[in-house]
């Protein structure tokens, strides 16, 4: 089968080729070509066929491996071992966790144009349409033995809205524990997953996802109030290679300050974005659903909620507004 991104990237010129054309261009046979064009129409990629032959009727935002690696700030080249754009795959995570598994090394970063099993938190689906949004996950082995998941995903959450806010984009906001939200709609979020043994194999996936140019197509399947960057920045988003550079740079720059014990301003920086700060809030957990003010995080990256006065921590569960609050 013909690999969609080679073939979309023929097709990204803007002009005319027939199918023998391709077919020379990219070495295939020119039945696999029809195959293709067949399946990138299958991915809502707009396709015309004239007489002259198959066009894309719209320029693609393509991802690029060095376009990326060369946007990145020189920290971020010295700890990356790799940038590997996929076609496709089940989900950038999950193949970055097999390839933890078979002992890849840290600094291994995996981007697709499209997952076909993107997931979010609580095993969510995460839509991923091809050559839209950003569907970003980096593989990192921590030197410090303790780490603390609830303060390393609320941090890179911070810092992916800071680096958003770097790009020109407004009033950006976090919702506990991971999602990055524009005027409560989704946006984006982080997922960090553990995976390894104790006794030093241990390692992280870093999952960022963030919505860029969502086709009308895909609307339907989102089960939330969403959004992407191309709205929020009045169609002026940036490339998505540029995006992904700077999630990349925000991303490895709180590793990195995690292996000193994370930023001393967390919980401030937290507040500053927090949609729901100060609000009566519902947190359903496993447990039950908890009622109370939510007032921002603690050190561990913990949900703080005032119920009837007490101050609680919570460090698992999903937070909404309380209907009528």
């Amino acid at each position: 089968m013909i690999d969609a991104q080679a073939l979309a990237r023929a097709l990204n010129d803007e002009k005319p080729h027939t199918p023998d054309h391709l077919a020379t261009r990219l070495g295939v046979p020119r039945t696999s070509i029809i195959r293709g064009i067949e399946r990138l129409r299958s991915m809502a990629i707009e396709i015309k066929e004239t007489r002259k032959g198959y066009c894309l009727t719209r320029r693609l935002d393509l991802l690029d491996a060095q376009s990326i690696f060369q946007a990145i700030d020189e920290r971020a080249r010295a700890v990356i071992d790799a940038i590997e754009v996929l076609s496709e795959v089940d989900s950038t995570s999950a193949h970055l966790m097999r390839a933890g598994a078979n002992g890849a090394v840290t600094g291994q970063v995996c981007l697709a144009e499209r997952q076909t099993e993107g997931r979010g938190r609580r095993g969510r689906t995460w839509v991923s349409p091809f050559a839209a949004n950003i569907y970003m996950s980096l593989l990192w082995r921590l030197k410090r033995s303790s780490v603390n998941p609830g303060r390393l995903t609320t941090g890179i959450a911070v810092a992916l809205v800071e680096a958003l806010t770097s790009l020109g984009a407004k009033e950006i906001a976090l919702k506990w524990p991971n999602d990055v939200l524009w005027q409560r709609r989704k946006l984006g979020g982080v997922l960090v997953e553990r995976a390894g043994e104790a006794s030093g194999r241990v390692y992280f996936v870093i999952g960022v996802g963030l919505n860029v140019l969502m086709p009308d197509r895909y609307v339907p399947k989102i089960d939330q109030p969403w959004t992407d960057l191309s709205i929020v920045m009045n169609g002026a988003a940036p490339s998505r290679n540029t995006v992904a550079a700077r999630l990349l740079d925000a991303t490895i720059a709180t590793l990195e300050s995690h292996e000193q014990g994370g930023r001393e301003d967390l919980e401030r920086m937290w507040r500053i974005y927090d949609c729901n700060l100060g609000r009566p809030v519902a947190l359903h957990t496993p447990q039950g659903c908890e009622r109370g003010v939510a007032m921002g995080i603690d050190a561990d990256g913990r949900l703080l909620m005032k119920c009837g006065g007490v101050l609680r921590a919570f460090t698992c569960g999903e937070i909404s507004l309380r209907s009528g609050a």
